[in-house]
């Protein structure tokens, strides 16, 4: 039994890379499930997006888009409707769920006539949680029947605990709700909260920003608390934004804020858990909703303005610079702004688009352009979500009061035929099998960076071997094999890579 125990722990602190996903079963098994991504708002997906910009579908949500769309454990879209029903107050905005091919699975009426300025939380149960414009909060089945609604007063961003508790804040109150409805949480800070809480790691801490951006004379915080809400540290400011603060996985934060007593210089910093900070780069524009992303190797990429050039720039862990990019260097550059949190696929490929409807944006690890889709003036406020199959989800919108948006919930897939050949690789790697969960079988991709023996084993959650998939000297480049589990039962497995010194685990899900 020992053995058997010493085996499971290996396997466990293998699973324990830096940067992998880390395990958070309240949330459905998605690339995005909260207002940006993981609980820890790294923004960065299991999946690999698109290298083209090859479009193979457009919707028209008249109302527009302003958060969204959230991919839930079905592979259906959530978002809610943007524009204000000024006109007519018996209209009320929309809750809608969609189809992976663009087609409607359901909609459901808020009963609200002011614009949704949430995104949708996937919780793992199958519940969508949603905050109207008007101030409640929504419990939704998958098929859009309410399970429960209850009136917040106001609540902008919600997130999800371990437990599957539903976090937020009304004002200077952090506040909690179970899965029936019910408050579990009223606990006043003292200070107006502007931000999503996001966890660390064990889920049993919480970060948020105080404050108001660009106010004369005041502080903003970054503040800790337990999930009870009671203060761990916190840390003042002269401004700070409403991003996210990421988490990666050795609990260090990165945000944007100003040296306290001054609105300027302004810096990205890394705090460790404890407040402490690590290091801080100087930035030149921070915007209301930035936020970085913490790509799979721990490199932190976010964007910034420098006078008449917007930057996307790379840092290192130890906050040095790896690469900048500068977006289009002809256009108005307060046009050209990205005014939302950037996300990362399982590559390591960049997201991003302009707020003001001039581009959006694909680069590559290195900094290089993979591809530029011109957004034709449509607005992206928000993050998109990367379906298993590699679609590229971009929620966009027109003016709050435009009632006739068009083409404002597009899928953008790699054409097959017309993706380059990929590079040869310089670093050997494990992807996650898709699709996940499965039944009965599912495909597992890696990367080989030299000739060499190559091992690919299945475990059981005890550590016992179930197959062996590869065994055998493979070349360098990307390689995918099947796994057929017709023969398991439902239950988590762990399938691992070696070759010479690599070792890398990831896990999976058979569901029958």
């Amino acid at each position: 039994m020992k053995i058997v125990y010493m085996i499971f722990m290996f396997l466990c602190l293998t699973i324990a890379q830096p940067q992998e996903t880390i395990e958070w079963p309240s949330l459905a098994d998605s690339p995005w499930p909260t207002f940006r991504g993981d609980a820890q708002a790294t923004g960065r997906s299991q999946y690999v997006g698109p290298k083209t910009p090859n479009l193979i579908w457009e919707a028209d949500l008249p109302l527009g888009i302003l958060w969204g769309p959230t991919i839930g454990y079905n592979e259906k879209l959530y978002f809610g409707t943007h524009a204000f029903l000024l006109s007519d107050t018996s209209e009320s905005n929309l809750v809608y769920s969609y189809n992976s091919d663009g087609t409607i699975n359901w909609s459901f009426e808020t009963g609200d006539w002011i614009n949704n300025e949430t995104k949708p939380i996937a919780a793992h149960n199958g519940t969508v949680y949603f905050t109207t414009g008007l101030g409640e909060l929504l419990a939704m089945t998958q098929s859009g029947d309410l399970k429960w609604r209850t009136p917040v007063m106001s609540i902008f961003y919600i997130s999800i605990s371990k437990d599957g508790e539903v976090y937020g804040s009304i004002g200077d109150t952090l506040v909690a709700y179970n899965y029936l409805g019910e408050q579990i949480l009223q606990k006043d800070i003292g200070e107006v909260i502007v931000s999503p809480v996001t966890f660390s790691t064990d889920g049993e801490s919480l970060f948020f920003h105080t404050g108001a951006m660009y106010k004369p004379n005041s502080t903003n915080y970054i503040y800790s608390t337990d999930k009870e809400g009671n203060l761990n540290w916190r840390m003042g400011f002269s401004n700070s934004n409403y991003g996210e603060i990421a988490i990666d996985n050795s609990d260090n934060l990165y945000f944007y804020a100003s040296i306290p007593g001054s609105p300027s210089p302004q810096y990205l910093y890394s705090l460790n858990k404890s407040g402490s900070i690590n290091w801080k780069f100087q930035v030149y524009v921070y915007n209301s909703y930035s936020a970085p992303t913490i790509l799979f190797n721990g490199d932190i990429v976010f964007f910034t303005r420098l006078i008449d050039r917007n930057l996307i720039i790379s840092l290192n862990q130890n906050g040095e610079t790896n690469w900048e990019y500068e977006l289009d260097p002809d256009e108005d550059v307060f046009f050209a702004d990205i005014n939302h949190p950037l996300v990362s696929d399982a590559e390591g490929n960049i997201y991003l688009g302009s707020t003001d409807g001039n581009n959006f944006y694909a680069l590559d690890r290195e900094g290089n352009l993979l591809w530029k889709y011109d957004l034709e003036g449509r607005e992206f406020d928000s993050s998109p979500a990367i379906g298993s199959d590699g679609t590229l989800y971009l929620g966009l919108n027109g003016s709050s009061f435009d009632r006739s948006q068009t083409r404002t919930l597009i899928a953008i897939k790699d054409d097959p035929n017309s993706v380059r050949d990929e590079e040869t690789p310089t670093e050997f790697a494990l992807y996650q099998n898709y699709p996940n969960p499965f039944n009965p079988s599912t495909r597992i991709k890696y990367q080989v960076a030299n000739t060499a023996k190559v091992n690919l084993i299945v475990y059981d959650i005890l550590g016992r071997e179930i197959a062996t998939l590869v065994n055998e000297i493979k070349p360098v480049g990307t390689h995918e094999v099947e796994f057929d589990a017709s023969e398991l039962p439902s239950g988590i497995f762990f399938y691992r890579l070696q070759s010479g010194d690599f070792t890398q685990t990831k896990k999976m899900m058979v569901i029958k």
